[in-house]
């Protein structure tokens, strides 16, 4: 059980780790956001003719329209910690409840009177918000308080160890061992159930936090797809690649729609992209076919799939009219023949 309990304060580090990602994208965004809204008015100041002001209105929308986004993630994002805060502090209040009704010791008690200024949760108010610091202590607290009572269950198992011994040596104290080891019983089960929940509550905010953080990249992405803010193509295009896998990993390869139209949101519309995330050239262009035979002896394991260099055997002959893609990879080891054909895809 102690084991259990350290899991829980690792895992929770990792849950603020997320949040804090998620922070520190809402402050880009804001960031950006404040670029677009600057440099309209900007150009607003500088040309006051109607003409001009008519044909800044798309600017205007586009701007707005990230406002829209922003509030709209700021409202689920209020929603997800407003609900962090609502299941720590009613678990909190069911523990104590548990603990001034079962458990009569001195220390954890004194823990509970010492933790009692928590501002009161209101399920009127979905989106309020409560200070993240109220969030930590609630969970610290409750850690700590069942760590107490898992301490005071061992010193119990430690009497019922004791009054066992003194059954057996002739006292007629059958029904309080049965006693003591059923009220033993509730309470490890007590605690466990506890500990489930906090488990199940880690669970839950992970995936919200994890879903939501893959949400706020997209728009990212899309954001600096639109504007280039960086002036860097290059750094642009890997920070695509790394939504696009962050995104693949979160909702399943199996999404291929999915992952389509998100793709084709954030990247160049020229360029056709596959499910994997590599470039395909646009329809109607030839495309040379390899078929790699392996030696019988190979091992589909001796290659080194790291290697990123094109190695094309020297007498394989490439018609002119066929477009041979830069990112194929043909490990000098592994091949024994190499037939090339004309695709029209």
């Amino acid at each position: 059980m102690e084991e259990r309990l350290n899991a829980l304060k690792i895992d929770f580090i990792s849950i603020i780790e997320l949040r804090e990602s998620n922070l520190h994208i809402f402050e880009t965004l804001n960031n950006r956001i404040g670029i677009v809204k600057q440099n309209y008015k900007d150009f607003i100041n500088s040309y006051k003719d109607k003409l001009f002001v008519f044909t800044l209105d798309s600017f205007h929308f586009q701007g707005k329209l990230i406002d829209i986004e922003y509030e709209e993630m700021t409202r689920i994002y209020d929603a997800i910690t407003n609900k962090m805060y609502c299941e720590y502090y009613k678990l909190y209040k069911i523990v104590v409840d548990y603990v001034n009704e079962n458990i009569k010791d001195d220390k954890i008690l004194n823990i509970i009177q010492g933790n009692t200024q928590y501002p009161v949760y209101k399920d009127l108010e979905p989106y309020k918000q409560y200070e993240f610091n109220f969030v930590k202590e609630l969970h610290e607290t409750i850690l700590v308080i069942l760590t107490g009572v898992n301490g005071f269950l061992m010193n119990k198992e430690h009497d019922l160890k004791i009054y066992q011994d003194k059954k057996q040596i002739g006292f007629n104290i059958d029904n309080f061992v049965n006693t003591l080891n059923f009220n033993n019983l509730i309470m490890k089960e007590k605690i466990q159930l506890f500990i489930t929940y906090i488990e199940f509550f880690h669970k839950m905010h992970t995936k919200y936090l994890s879903r939501f953080s893959t949400k706020m990249q997209l728009m990212l992405s899309q954001i600096n797809y639109d504007i280039n803010f960086e002036g860097n193509v290059k750094n642009k295009q890997v920070a695509n690649k790394q939504v696009l896998k962050t995104l693949k990993k979160n909702i399943g390869s199996e999404n291929r729609e999915l992952l389509s139209e998100v793709r084709h949101t954030i990247t160049d519309e020229d360029t056709e992209t596959n499910t994997d995330g590599n470039d395909t050239p646009p329809s109607g262009d030839k495309t040379a076919v390899y078929i790699f035979e392996r030696e019988p002896w190979s091992s589909p394991f001796d290659h080194d799939e790291t290697k990123e260099d094109v190695v094309v055997p020297e007498d394989v002959v490439v018609p002119e009219d066929v477009v041979v893609p830069e990112d194929v990879v043909v490990p000098e080891d592994v091949v024994s023949n190499v037939v090339v054909s004309d695709v029209v895809v």
